[in-house]
């Protein structure tokens, strides 16, 4: 997560112009799933089981529905902002946290089997979505591409 610098040339310092128009039960809605997912992010910051910035990257996508400020927050924050801008402009997942990532997901797996709380079917349909979802996250670029100059 620390990984990833966000260039300066990348940040931008206008004030956020409004996205689309909302009507106001939307933007509600918008802004308290914004709100729930960046509790959900914190919550992962100090929890190792829970991630983070997966919850900071949907707060964002929620709040730049409903809220430009608390957007520019997110991504404009020393933490959290550098990896959440390099998944949401270019894709990007930074090597410690895919590997970690993955490491944890099937970490957790492992956890289920021992404990045996589930029956072979469940199993085997929990392995192949981690699978499906290692392969996604191992194909992800780690570093944001040079840009054109």
């Amino acid at each position: 997560m620390i990984g990833i610098q966000r260039p300066a040339a990348d940040r931008d310092d206008r004030p956020i112009e409004p996205g689309p128009r909302r009507s106001g039960p939307l933007r509600a809605l918008y802004l308290v799933l914004g709100l729930l997912f960046t509790a959900l992010g914190l919550i992962g910051a100090v929890l190792p089981i829970m991630p983070t910035t997966i919850f900071l990257v949907l707060a964002a996508a929620c709040f730049a529905r409903s809220s430009p400020r608390l957007e520019r927050w997110i991504l404009d924050h020393p933490v959290f902002g550098p990896p959440v801008a390099a998944w949401r402009d270019h894709g990007v997942i930074g090597r410690g946290a895919k590997w970690a990532s993955i490491v944890m997901m099937w970490g957790g797996f492992a956890v289920t089997v021992v404990l045996n709380i589930m029956p072979l079917l469940g199993y085997l349909a929990l392995a192949a979505v981690l699978a499906a979802v290692s392969v996604f996250v191992a194909s992800r670029p780690s570093v944001i591409p040079p840009s054109p100059t």
